[in-house]
């Protein structure tokens, strides 16, 4: 041992070394990150083109079952006295928009998501979806891992008046507020919502 090296403690518990501790062979670099305001934005757009499509879609499949005398139940509360037919009617919408707002967004959105894993959004604010590793993101992926869960999920809230009227408010105030969960994720370090974990993906600059 030479003198102008440190003389070893056998008594000292070995120490990990904090660069190896912490590195991460699927960490992204910081730099192809988007900004948050980037990736509101582009989302915003994508909500506008589909739910816009997927809620006029719902309207008028609803309008035509009531024609038909298909449907149990009228949207008005005002018409509607048997509580059965409240649940049935609002399960019936959240089946039929949760249907439109997935056609739609693979009509508008999956061929795109196919070739470069952008959404109209997206493209638009340079970014893309890859996997957490950089691979490419299969679009059945990004369609029924990383959106459709979500969809229905928030898709509950046909529910909500229901769960007022019926005295269950504090449950209809919970799921509001678990809506939020979602794009509160990207406040972590990746900037990755809740439903990019859920599908191993992450947002890049393009």
């Amino acid at each position: 041992m030479t003198s102008d090296q440190e003389p070893i403690n056998p008594f000292v518990s070995p120490q990990l070394d904090a660069t190896f501790a912490d590195a991460d062979p699927l960490a992204v670099n910081i730099n192809d990150l988007p900004s948050r305001t980037r990736r509101l934005l582009a989302a915003l757009v994508d909500l506008q083109i589909v739910q816009i499509a997927a809620v006029f879609s719902t309207k008028k499949v609803l309008e035509t079952l009531d024609y038909l005398s298909v449907r149990p139940a009228k949207a008005s509360f005002s018409a509607l006295n048997n509580t059965t037919e409240l649940w049935i009617d609002r399960t019936i919408t959240m089946a039929i928009f949760v249907s439109c707002s997935l056609f739609f967004y693979i009509l508008f959105q999956g061929y795109t998501l196919t070739k470069s894993g952008e959404t109209f959004g997206k493209s638009f604010f340079g970014l893309k979806i890859v996997r957490r590793d950089g691979k490419p993101a299969s679009l059945a992926r990004l369609v029924f891992v990383r959106y459709f869960p979500l969809l229905v999920y928030c898709s509950v809230f046909v529910y909500i008046e229901l769960l007022v009227r019926h005295g269950f408010a504090i449950i209809a105030l919970a799921f509001l507020f678990s809506c939020l969960l979602d794009p509160l994720f990207i406040f972590t370090k990746e900037k990755r919502c809740l439903h990019d974990y859920l599908a191993d993906t992450i947002v890049v600059k393009a």
